[in-house]
């Protein structure tokens, strides 16, 4: 019965994670959509810099150039001027208004 339990604990613990298992990291620049619920744009690549705006899901936006965080995690400077989190749990790569499977 105790595994039981645990199994089913950590069933339903994987359903509130958003993000999908196979996330990666993004490293081309183009045009990109927000596919979370929301990404907050920063000042710097790191989540300890402040937001200086939040990208609501679907909004889309350029990456102008990729930085690198003290973990090596990928990070867009956008033009909008504030850095997202290059991952595609959070993006979706797009050309033309159209997307991409990649």
């Amino acid at each position: 019965m105790k595994t039981r339990f645990v199994l089913s604990l950590s069933v339903l613990l994987s359903l509130g994670n958003l993000a999908p298992a196979f996330a990666y990291d993004l490293t081309d620049v183009g045009a990109y959509r927000v596919v979370t619920t929301g990404l907050n744009c920063r000042y710097g690549p790191d989540v300890d810099f402040g937001i200086k705006e939040f990208i609501p899901r679907g909004e889309e936006f350029q990456s102008e150039r990729v930085v690198y965080d003290e973990d090596d995690d990928p990070w867009f400077w956008t033009d909008r001027d504030c850095y997202v989190r290059a991952d595609s749990a959070y993006l979706q790569y797009i050309d033309d208004g159209e997307d991409i499977d990649i």
